[in-house]
């Protein structure tokens, strides 16, 4: 067990706090046997409160209900486990250039990017090329059977500083939590966006 301080999960603005999602993320393993994420209760914080006790267990269960529908409806080929989360694509090139990216470091330089969902405990890491985003501004995008509406992608755009109708120089990418139903959409949070 370890002993971290306790925090709030969620922000004023919504999105869940990187606080917390440190504070927990060790605890939470993605069994390969069954796809799902799962919490390790021998590894929690032996301070951890009931807010952050259920926000964990709401998280984990709409995370492992979202990727059950996500692996489902898409080829296994475009599927690619890294670490404790799931990378979906619309194609296998795009799985397989998203598992290779490190999420934490910010690109200097535009690039094409590529089109995913990284499916973590807490919510969607989403990827959008320069030509998909484009097209999500406009009229919303499917990625694996997910529909990432408009405005998310018009949201992410406003993090990175840029408005609907201006040229985007390159792939984006950001966070989304909680996630959004398959075909459907949400009233998710998008949070920490960055350039391919």
């Amino acid at each position: 067990m370890t002993v971290s301080q306790p925090t709030k999960p969620v922000t004023a603005t919504g999105q869940i706090s990187q606080a917390f999602i440190n504070r927990f993320n060790n605890d939470i393993v993605l069994d390969s046997k069954t796809g799902q994420f799962v919490i390790n209760q021998k590894l929690l914080p032996v301070n951890a409160t009931n807010i952050e006790l259920g926000t964990l267990n709401t998280l984990v269960a709409q995370s492992n209900s979202q990727l059950k529908q996500i692996v489902q409806k898409s080829p296994k080929s475009h599927t690619v486990q890294v670490g404790n989360s799931v990378v979906v694509a619309n194609s296998i090139t795009d799985a397989q250039q998203a598992s290779q990216q490190n999420d934490l470091t910010t690109t200097s330089n535009y690039h094409y990017g590529s089109t995913y969902l990284h499916v973590y405990w807490y919510g969607f890491r989403i990827g959008m090329n320069r030509s998909d985003i484009q097209l999500a501004v406009g009229a919303g995008l499917v990625i694996a059977g997910v529909y990432v509406p408009v405005r998310a992608a018009q949201a992410a755009l406003g993090v990175l500083g840029l408005t609907v109708g201006r040229f985007i120089p390159g792939g984006v990418v950001f966070n989304s939590s909680p996630q959004f139903a398959p075909l459907v959409g949400s009233r998710a949070v998008v949070w920490g966006g960055q350039w391919q």
